[in-house]
This record gives structure tokens, C-alpha cells and sequence, in this order.
């Protein structure tokens, strides 16, 4: 079915509709219908026969000793529109584009990564490559900031609690022994229009930037309107509060 060979390789909706009613001369008309027969279709009755199917032929495959199952993502992954359990992993883990999570589906699939060796793999590419080497829109580009975020507790909640937190930073350059050991305030900048990354300067000297997985941590810390100072010592960015703000961690969670 050309329909569904469509939709699980991800194709955008719009493409989908040219190609399910090519005579439909009317764009908003055919992409309603098309909407909706998607919807109808596959994200509901297909997904839940073939569901219901999968599961009743593995158990008989079961019962025979047989060798083989048939797929149990297959469902879901035709609820979801994509052919690939790591692109399906990435549209549950906060990925909304099914052209995006589909491609990097593929290139997991191709290079025999799982959901999470992924999310290691684009947080160490810089952020420009997702847009260049990938074609990331700036929403898709927020998408992946939230996906590679690291899985730890808040950034802003560890500052205020102990009063100083720390990230590293990807230099521009490889630190000397003199670098390592040195430590000079810095200023963090949006080096493009967001989403973009921060970069780390002193002056007209530029650093390095922020790592996809603080990105976004540190762009909390920078709205959180609270009075700050930023010190890089080597690769180390430390955040401490001026006034010594920190959260009691108390039943009653206040300032002092």
C-alpha cells in the first residue's frame, strides 16, 4: 500500500496528501481529508488490528516452539509513522517531527546505535551540525535540546540549595596547563539568534559554548533573574549567587 510505504518513511503530511489525492486540486480540502484518514486509518484501526494480530500469532508461534516472533513495535510503529524502533523511541522521548525522528531513526538503525547511544551521539555534536548536517528547524532544534538535556536534578535547584553550581563547557581551543589552572570571570552571549548556543566569553575572546546537555539547565539559571557570577576555571563554568540566596531544603522550601 503506497499510502502506508508513505507514511511510515516519515513523509510530512502535506507530501502525503499531494500523493494520496493527486487530482484534488483544492490544498486545504485535501489536507483535511488526508488528516483525517490518517488518523482513521492508520494511527487508530490499522495500528489496533495489526496489534491484536501480532499478539495472537506470536502466542500460537509460541506454543509451537517456533523460532520467529513477529514484531511487537510493528503497531506502534504504524501508529506512529515511522519504520524504525529508535525513531519511535525518540517521538515518545520528546521528539515532535516525524521527519526528524525518522532520519535519525534510519541513521541509528544504520550504525547499530539504541535510543540512548543516540542521545550521546547528538550531545556531542555541536548544535550548528544539527542544523546544517541534519536540517533541523528551530523547533526541532528545541526538541533536541530537550532530548540530549542531562538526566540529573536541575542545575538551578543545585544553585539554589548549595549557592554555587558547576557545567562544563566545550572549548574553543585545548586548555594549556596555564588555562587549566586559571580562573577569569566570563559572560555567557547567544552566539546567533535562539535557538543558538552560548557561548563562553571574556571580553571580544571567545572561550568555548554550552554543551547541548546544559543548554538548557543554563538557560534556566540565566532567567531565574537571580544575581549570579560566572568564573571558568579550564572547562569548568561555575555559577555562584552573589547574596548567598540559598533554598532551605525544609518541609516550608524558602529563600533565606
Amino acid at each position: 500500500m503506497p499510502a502506508l510505504n508513505s507514511w511510515l518513511s516519515g513523509t510530512d503530511i502535506a507530501e502525503l496528501a499531494e500523493e494520496m489525492l493527486p487530482s484534488v486540486t483544492e490544498a486545504a480540502w485535501r489536507l483535511e481529508h488526508t488528516v483525517d484518514t490518517v488518523s482513521g486509518a492508520f494511527e487508530h484501526y490499522l495500528s489496533w488490528v495489526v496489534g491484536i494480530f501480532v499478539e495472537q500469532a506470536n502466542t500460537q508461534l509460541e506454543k509451537v516452539n517456533a523460532s520467529v516472533r513477529l514484531r511487537q513495535e510493528l503497531a506502534a510503529l504504524i501508529r506512529y509513522g515511522v519504520d524504525t524502533p529508535q525513531a519511535l523511541g525518540l517521538l515518545t522521548h520528546g521528539i515532535q517531527a516525524r521527519r526528524l525522528a525518522h532520519r535519525l531513526g534510519q541513521l541509528a538503525d544504520d550504525r547499530g546505535m539504541s535510543v540512548d547511544e543516540l542521545r550521546e551521539w547528538l550531545a556531542d555534536l555541536p548544535m550548528q551540525s544539527w542544523r546544517t548536517d541534519l536540517d533541523a528547524a528551530p523547533r526541532e532544534v528545541l526538541d533536541l535540546l530537550e532530548f540530549t538535556r542531562a538526566r540529573r536534578q536541575s542545575l538551578l535547584r543545585t544553585l539554589l540549595e548549595s549557592g554555587s553550581a558547576q557545567v562544563m563547557i566545550r572549548r574553543a581551543a585545548p586548555t594549556g596547563a596555564e588555562d587549566r589552572d586559571r580562573s577569569r570571570p566570563v559572560e555567557l552571549n547567544a552566539a546567533d539568534r535562539p535557538p543558538a548556543e552560548l557561548a563562553v566569553t571574556d571580553g571580544d575572546d571567545r572561550l568555548g559554548v554550552i554543551g547541548p546537555r546544559d543548554h538548557t539547565d543554563v538557560l534556566d539559571v540565566l532567567a531565574s533573574g537571580l544575581d549570579i557570577t560566572t568564573v571558568l576555571t579550564g572547562e569548568v563554568l561555575t555559577f555562584t549567587v552573589v547574596d548567598g540566596a540559598v533554598w532551605q531544603s525544609s518541609d516550608d522550601q524558602q529563600l533565606t
